[in-house]
């Protein structure tokens, strides 16, 4: 007996509304994960599985204590017997006769660091017929009229830049160590700091461009700009809404080019518009004008894919250990070329066109197994057609051993801005912001070049300034 239209109708309505009860389902358990569920609860990372199994070795040990051995002893103290503890309790004779240098034991310390105030006494002549009188120089300045030294202006930055420490509790700080010093003074000094240096970040914007090889990322960073009228600003439920600016980052081996902008589409290009190369990003569209045909090659990331299942399992898609399970082993492929040593040579990628293709096409197999069956609006649905939307893109990496499986660096690249985020909350302006992504973007390309961002402004907000314009690249950081 067949059915009538009208109960073919109700039986598809019926089916569509189970889906979407379903998929409801799965958002109030993921809300009520989010509100209730621990706090600290996050997506295991796939590297740290891997470390996690490695035991401790001895070249691990020997490698700690070389590590201490980096740092100059400053201090040497004597411990010296007192004649008592000197007399041998057989001959009862003084022991005086010296085994070597002693024992030696070491103690790290920490020494408090001092605001020095220097006093610049320039001599100032005149010659017998008083018509001639001269002055020495002033010394160099990282700015004009600044009272700061280029040393406690780089400290600050790095402070806020590297480590995310608002400059209001960095005021406390210096407080307790004998110096007032009011945040608008310092926030003065960031930002006359941001423009002196921009020539620099300028530079390094130019290089990225050249890189073959680039990841980027974005995140939000909110902007309080009190010279946009209140008309203009979002309204909900009558409070006003700071505007949402974006920190962006472009990664490359040698250069961390950070910029403040909208999420549009404009700040990738006026990046990388024009360049050829591979782009390893997430799906987001904003990356589409870049990677066009005649632009770069876009190379997609496995760890967003990953997540995606995670999130599913997370709600109780129990198949989705499927395709989790298959990523680690592509990841484990990774894992073995970086304990080799191989990382980015033939021997990569052959290891990746040996055991990560195979894999590539077992996900590949799963994924279209499985995409019917699964309703498209569930959390494994959509993970399925995030993986498959961006097929060719996470296959990009079986090509070049070059490029990376994730766009990992880059978010990690981000992690400070996102912790600084959540210290200060916003920027103050556009221009607030664009400073803050100049400074980032040395301090930041410096941590990338193993040269300490502190001493490397120290010395750069002087030399800038007597360096001629076509020798500046002279002044980046790996340089």
């Amino acid at each position: 007996m067949g059915y009538t239209p009208l109960e073919l109708q109700l039986m598809k309505e019926n089916a569509e509304l189970r889906a979407e009860i379903a998929a409801l389902r799965e958002e109030l358990a993921q809300l009520k994960r989010m509100l209730f569920g621990k706090k600290s609860e996050k997506i295991p990372s796939v590297s740290k599985e891997f470390r996690a199994s490695k035991k401790p070795s001895a070249d691990d040990e020997s490698a700690a204590v070389r590590k201490l051995e980096v740092i100059e002893v400053r201090h040497e103290v004597a411990a010296t017997l007192p004649e008592d503890q000197r007399r041998c309790p057989h001959c009862h004779q003084l022991a005086e006769k010296p085994l070597g240098e002693g024992k030696v034991s070491t103690v790290q310390d920490y020494v408090p660091v001092r605001f020095v105030l220097y006093r610049h006494v320039r001599q100032t002549v005149v010659c017998p017929c008083g018509k001639h009188i001269v002055t020495a120089p002033v010394p160099v300045k990282p700015f004009e009229k600044s009272q700061y030294g280029a040393g406690f202006i780089a400290h600050m930055v790095v402070e806020k830049c590297a480590d995310a420490i608002p400059l209001n509790r960095l005021a406390s700080m210096f407080r307790r160590q004998g110096a007032d010093i009011s945040v608008s003074s310092m926030n003065d000094q960031f930002h006359q700091a941001a423009q002196t240096i921009a020539p620099l970040a300028e530079l390094i914007e130019q290089e990225i461009a050249k890189e073959e090889i680039v990841q980027a990322d974005e995140t939000p960073l909110k902007m309080k700009d009190p010279h946009t009228p209140a008309s203009e600003k979002a309204q909900t439920d009558g409070k006003k809404k700071s505007p949402r600016g974006y920190s962006w980052v472009f990664l490359s081996d040698r250069y961390a080019l950070y910029k403040y902008s909208s999420r549009s589409g404009d700040t990738p290009v006026q990046v990388l518009g024009g360049s050829s190369g591979t782009l390893v990003v997430d799906a987001y569209s904003g990356y589409n004008e870049v990677t066009q045909p005649d632009g770069r090659q876009r190379a997609g990331c496995l760890a967003h894919v990953r997540r995606k299942f995670f999130e599913a399992r997370l709600v109780g898609a129990l198949i989705a250990d499927q395709p989790i399970g298959i990523i680690r082993e592509i990841y484990r492929v990774e894992h073995e070329a970086r304990e080799k040593d191989v990382q980015r040579t033939e021997a990569h990628l052959q290891m990746r066109q040996a055991r990560a293709a195979p894999l590539m096409a077992q996900l590949h197999a799963w994924l279209q197994g499985n995409e019917d069956m699964i309703p498209p609006q569930s959390a494994l649905g959509k993970a399925i057609a995030y993986a498959l939307n961006q097929w060719d893109e996470l296959n990009v990496f079986l090509t070049d051993a070059r490029i990376p499986v994730d766009n990992n660096a880059s978010e990690r690249a981000l992690r400070k801005v996102a912790l600084g985020r959540k210290n200060w909350l916003f920027v103050g302006n556009p221009e607030s912001g664009e400073n803050y992504a100049t400074l980032m973007t040395l301090v930041s390309t410096c941590e990338l070049n193993g040269v300490n961002p502190e001493e490397y402004l120290r010395d750069v907000l002087l030399r800038i300034h007597t360096t001629p314009p076509d020798q500046l690249a002279n002044l980046l950081p790996h340089n």
